[in-house]
């Protein structure tokens, strides 16, 4: 008989954060999380980057002649 792995309940985040909002962005992280873990969810999976302001997003500055998010500074959601 094969080897028996024992089951765990996963879930994949699929929403967008609150952008360029590092606050309401954990905020909702936790409260995803937390009714994930009430559903008896073990392993959750978020999107790459949901909280904003990764390495790869810190160097943002307003761009001239640029609109939307492309123009917006990522820099406030750096504490």
């Amino acid at each position: 008989m094969g080897i028996e792995h024992p089951k765990y309940r996963v879930a994949v985040v699929q929403a967008a954060p609150a952008w360029l909002d590092l606050d309401a962005s954990i905020a909702k992280s936790i409260a995803l999380i937390e009714e994930a873990a009430a559903k008896g969810t073990k392993l959750i999976a978020f999107p790459e980057a949901f909280i904003p302001a990764t390495p790869g997003t810190s160097g943002w500055t307003r761009r001239p002649g640029r609109s939307g998010a492309a123009s917006c500074s990522a820099i406030s959601t750096i504490r």
